[in-house]
């Protein structure tokens, strides 16, 4: 309650005894030691009036004050009526040598104004004053609850008055006798009749018999069983039959008794329409399962048993569907072809076994299901017999080399994490010609084996000689043997594992006399930074550091061999150098420097290459690596006369190849730490926010689309408000951003987590109609890279400064072919 009193006296030592008599009075009956009076003291009726304009400007009301009638400023009248005028509510008492029947007091303050007469030497009495002010208290502040119960019902009221007129289900009310005595106005959408024509009246009156009298057994169903039913009923409405879910509940008096019925119905003619859908679609997909012509096996996850197959599987393995379900998938792989069980959900290509021993090459595809909480592996075998005898021939496409050169390199990483907060950008442009040379590359991420051992990302850029369908096959060859030999000796130097590369083409008699290939390597520890380095009759690559550009391996130093092959038994060397957080690192084939020859006679050198690079640093000191990789790239196309578009087009006479890193510093952010009371207030902080972020976008030159970064920051945040913080407006939300070769957005709260491995997919059929999942569908659709840490509630995504659509479809084909 609000105890709150303001005194104004000129006289100090009055003042004093009034502040001692509102303080607790242990001697005195009439005190109440359970009130706590707030009392401020004033000597003069001006400040306080000031003092109550302010405390009430600040919602901070003052129900009682106590004035002396004479004071030299402004006398308690005069004080008086001017905190009157600022809350008429106020309760005043005036100490007053005058008669209390006084004319001119009872004329200017009429009323809930007291007056305490004063004794002749100007004192007063206590009990008097502490039951007066006591008295006004509690009865200000039983005015004020009142109010307040009255605006509370009169805000229920209004609410409930929304609902139903907002509602999309349609809601009324009967008595005891069936007549009507509320409707909501989608009741009077849907049968166009206004209350008017329908309050006091029966469903007879208003719908047809058979109808009028199935509601009205359905009412007297609920009266009797005095609960909620439900009931499907068709209804018309106009020409068209309409199915309504209608929930009839019973309404109570104050005694418990029913006194009618309550109905809201809800319009399930769609949803009854989307079942009948399913279940068409349901004999639809079971006859497209029987006539499709690759083998489905559903899988269970824990014991690897086959649950069910389709029609074809039986025909693809020549046994018989009863023979099939029930048995291990992997006792029907041909002898010494077995998987690790570790290994189960992979893309992968297995040889099975018929019945006759007859041996079936196959492409597997393993995704998983979830019906019902149980999860179920969906297996698909592609029959590629036909395939692997064509490859035998050599009777393949060039583009079919290239994806099957795709799926060994897979996707680079593009954003690995080093330590003291750095991390690796990796971005590669690649645009083949098809006409001669063979680019291959990759970018993998080597993880520690043993105590003392670091992680570290290898880098490898190679060039084959010949062309078309020999040289891809020599790059698949090549980067397998790569492959395994890191995947065997994951922390072999950098030149071991080169030299042994070169020994083992060397003995695989794939390479003819006169096939070689050219590479720049490197590996990177994420721990220290150091890069070892080396290059086998390759093109120096670039390591820029603010204004110094190096080309390394540098000329007659370590790290500069001859191609690979050489003779088995060669000994490649490799160099080393300290990175450091800014570093960029550009590699490039020579289909770069190759580029003008068609057209103009002549190759571009390193020395113009490094030129170049200057130029572009002296007009912007601050460009990304991936900013100076598509500007090279234009540079050099431009003054070759020829057409290159990344992932599109080449219309030069060798491959172009462009692999990039950078050393970012993850800590280089903008951050909001943010604690929002609701989601107006949240709504206007992601507007703030979109604001500054779209202009940082708009001066770092990325190219996005607004309805893109708008979602992704929207769904996001109240993500993070909503599931995580759960609305707690003591929880924070940390928004960090930052402007790289990507644009970064992280987005911390202060909950619990989630498990987003396990969310469910918005886009399948069972899904379709729920709301759940799709605040993060809409962020990863939007964005390039999204994953989460600390358990969910650390969400970091990213969006490409660079945002080619072709690139876009390029990428999506590679990360579709690595799941096949």
């Amino acid at each position: 309650m609000n105890w709150r009193i303001l005194i104004a006296d000129d006289n100090k030592l009055y003042l004093h005894i009034l502040q001692k008599i509102f303080a607790p009075h242990e001697h005195s009956e009439m005190s109440d030691n359970s009130i706590s009076f707030e009392t401020d003291m004033f000597e003069d009726g001006k400040p306080l009036v000031e003092f109550f304009r302010a405390e009430f400007e600040n919602n901070r009301r003052i129900p009682l004050c106590i004035l002396d009638m004479r004071m030299t400023a402004m006398n308690g009248l005069e004080t008086a009526e001017a905190v009157r005028s600022i809350d008429p509510e106020v309760f005043i008492i005036i100490f007053t040598g005058y008669d209390i029947t006084h004319d001119e007091l009872i004329k200017n303050l009429k009323r809930d104004v007291y007056f305490i007469k004063k004794e002749g030497t100007g004192g007063v009495r206590i009990e008097e004053l502490l039951s007066l002010a006591t008295s006004l208290l509690i009865n200000w502040n039983n005015q004020q609850a009142l109010k307040e119960a009255y605006m509370e019902k009169d805000r229920t009221h209004r609410q409930l008055q929304t609902v139903l007129n907002y509602s999309p289900m349609i809601t009324i009310q009967q008595d005891l006798e069936g007549r009507y005595q509320l409707i909501n106005p989608r009741f009077t959408e849907v049968f166009g009749l206004s209350p008017s024509q329908v309050v006091g009246r029966t469903d007879a009156d208003i719908f047809p018999p058979s109808m009028a009298f199935a509601r009205a057994r359905q009412n007297r169903a609920v009266i009797k069983s005095g609960r909620q039913l439900e009931f499907e009923e068709q209804v018309p409405v106009g020409d068209i039959m309409r199915t309504y879910l209608t929930v009839r509940y019973p309404i109570l008096d104050e005694n418990g008794q029913i006194t009618g019925v309550g109905a809201m119905s809800t319009d399930m003619t769609k949803r009854r329409e989307i079942e009948e859908s399913l279940r068409e679609k349901e004999a639809y997909l079971k006859a497209i399962m029987a006539a499709i012509q690759t083998s489905v096996m559903i899988i269970d996850p824990e014991s690897y048993k086959i649950l069910d197959v389709n029609p074809w599987t039986s025909q693809l393995l020549g046994r018989t569907k009863k023979n099939i379900i029930g048995r291990d998938f992997y006792d029907l792989c041909s002898d010494g072809l077995k998987a690790n069980p570790s290994q189960r959900t992979f893309s992968d290509e297995y040889v099975l076994q018929k019945e006759d021993k007859e041996l079936v090459y196959t492409r597997r595809s393993v995704a998983k299901a979830e019906v019902k909480d149980r999860e179920y592996l969906v297996q698909s075998l592609l029959d590629i017999t036909d395939i692997k005898n064509l490859m035998k021939k050599q009777e393949i496409s060039i583009d079919l080399a290239k994806h099957l050169l795709y799926m060994t390199n897979g996707v680079p990483p593009r954003h690995t994490p080093l330590s003291n907060d750095l991390i690796l950008f990796a971005e590669v442009i690649s645009v083949p010609c098809f006409k001669e040379g063979g680019d291959h590359y990759f970018v993998r991420n080597i993880a520690a084996k043993g105590q003392g051992r670091h992680e570290k990302t290898v880098v490898s850029l190679k060039d084959q000689s010949g062309h078309e369908v020999g040289c891809v096959l020599r790059s698949i060859i090549t980067d397998l043997i790569h492959h395994e030999i890191l995947s065997k000796h994951e922390m072999m130097p950098l030149e071991a594992v080169i030299s042994g590369l070169n020994d083992a083409i060397c003995r695989s008699d794939a390479f003819e006399p006169r096939d070689f290939f050219t590479s720049a390597n490197a590996e990177i520890d994420h721990q220290t930074l150091e890069m070892r380095y080396l290059s086998t009759g390759h093109p120096r690559f670039f390591l820029i550091r603010g204004n110094e550009i190096k080309g390394l391996p540098e000329r007659g130093k370590s790290g500069r061999n001859t191609p690979v092959p050489l003779n088995a038994g060669t000994a490649y060397s490799a160099a080393s150098c300290q990175l450091e957080a800014g570093d960029k690192l550009i590699f490039y084939t020579d289909g770069l420097t190759d580029m003008p020859r068609a057209n103009k006679k002549r190759f571009i050198t390193f020395e113009e290459l490094k030129y170049l690079i200057g130029d572009m640093l002296c007009r912007d000191f601050a460009l990304s690596v991936s900013d100076i990789m598509r500007g090279i790239l234009k540079a050099v196309s431009k003054m070759s006369d020829v057409e290159v578009i990344p992932f599109s087009k080449n219309t030069s006479d060798d491959d172009i190849t462009i692999l990039c890193l950078e050393i970012e510093n993850r800590n280089a952010y903008n951050q909001r730490i943010l604690r929002p009371g609701d989601s107006d207030e949240l709504s206007e902080i992601i507007n703030e926010l979109y604001k500054e972020i779209l202009y940082g976008l708009k001066r770092q030159g990325f190219v996005y689309s607004e309805l893109g970064v708008r979602s992704v920051l929207t769904e996001s945040m109240i993500n993070a408000w909503t599931h995580g913080n759960q609305q707690d407006s003591r929880k924070s939300l940390t928004v960090r951003w930052r402007y790289g070769n990507d644009f970064h957005l992280e987005i911390i709260d202060e909950g619990d987590g989630f498990d987003f491995s396990r969310f469910p997919d918005p886009k399948s059929e069972e899904n379709l109609t729920k709301a759940s999942g799709r605040g993060l569908y809409i962020i990863r659709r939007f964005s390039d890279t999204v994953h989460w840490e600390e358990g969910g509630r650390h969400l970091i995504l990213s969006l490409r400064k660079h945002r080619d659509s072709v690139a876009k479809v390029h990428l999506r084909r590679k990360e579709h072919l690595m799941k096949l």
